[in-house]
């Protein structure tokens, strides 16, 4: 697969060839901000696919084609299942990974220079299937106590990150500050 390298605290990173994929229904604005975002990031993807269906967008995928190399499939059907089997589609093979985003995220300019900078600092045995990234303002509310208890009464607790628990929740890896070990990605 072709690579591309660059450096960062003083080490040789590979940085891989990646592809965004954004499935999308009737959220133009968000879908502006997004794209904005991802054509200020530090290292650009190969291939931005958005899958919609809802409203036309084509004024926004106008806006962004100089700046981004954009595909765009429009679909009747909506959902995001059926929309993201349908964008994977229009990918092409020369990509080492494909980011899955929410048309309602801003990326920060490094956010994905960094998670392949973390990537690339793993060890050679780690075998990565997939990355899932932390929502900066998601997760910084306090829980009420009800809320609390009720999670400790159906064993949903959230103290080993990224764990599938006994009950079969999920417990969020959003809360952690380093590159951890999942049992499941959102």
């Amino acid at each position: 697969m072709n690579n591309r390298t660059t450096k960062i605290d003083s080490q040789e990173v590979l940085l891989p060839i990646y592809g965004i994929l954004v499935a999308t229904k009737d959220r133009p604005q968000q879908l502006s901000k997004f794209l904005e975002s991802v054509s200020n990031l530090s290292l650009l993807p190969i291939e931005v696919v958005i899958a919609s269906s809802g409203i036309d967008i084509t004024e926004i995928i106008e806006k962004y084609k100089d700046k981004l190399n954009l595909k765009h499939v429009h679909s009747s059907h909506s959902g995001q299942v059926i929309q993201k089997k349908l964008g994977l589609k229009y990918f092409s093979e020369n990509l080492n990974w494909i980011a899955f985003f929410d048309d309602d995220i801003i990326l920060l300019p490094d956010s994905i220079e960094n998670v392949f900078a973390d990537v690339s600092r793993l060890s050679k045995e780690n075998i990565i299937a997939g990355i899932g990234m932390a929502c900066a303002t998601s997760y910084a509310s306090i829980q009420k106590l009800q809320y609390k208890l009720m999670k400790k009464l159906f064993l949903s607790s959230d103290k080993n990150l990224g764990q599938v628990n006994k009950s079969g929740y999920n417990a969020s890896y959003m809360g952690s500050r380093e590159v951890i070990e999942t049992q499941w990605l959102n």
